[in-house]
């Protein structure tokens, strides 16, 4: 066996053309850490998600934690378009107001 790999068994299930029955094939042989290498496609398209993962700077001292900021601008970003972006007539906001405001006068009226 090579170095670092294991032995894998794995079964590919495709569907027919209707997708309703199933057949399989069993494939078993020595993988890299214990994965099925990917197509080509796949692959090259992890690799280009992967380069620029790794052109984010602070993984040694940050880690996971950052892509923090990376997030809070997009949460600020999407909450700014849900208060000040007019769709029609409305924003979000108004909509969840007005919303709150209709729940409230039902609570009112079931209440008398």
């Amino acid at each position: 066996m090579s170095r670092g790999g294991r032995m894998f068994l794995a079964l590919f299930l495709k569907a027919d053309s209707q997708g309703k029955s199933f057949r399989g094939c069993v494939h078993f042989g020595i993988g890299i850490r214990g994965s099925i290498p990917p197509s080509p496609h796949k692959m090259s398209v992890r690799h280009r998600i992967r380069q620029v993962v790794q052109m984010v700077p602070g993984k040694k001292r940050f880690g996971l934690y950052r892509f923090l900021p990376v997030f809070f601008i997009l949460g600020g970003a999407m909450e700014w378009f849900m208060i000040n972006v007019r769709l029609g007539k409305e924003t979000f906001y108004d909509v969840y107001r007005r919303k709150r405001s209709e729940r409230q006068y039902q609570q009112k009226m079931e209440g008398r």
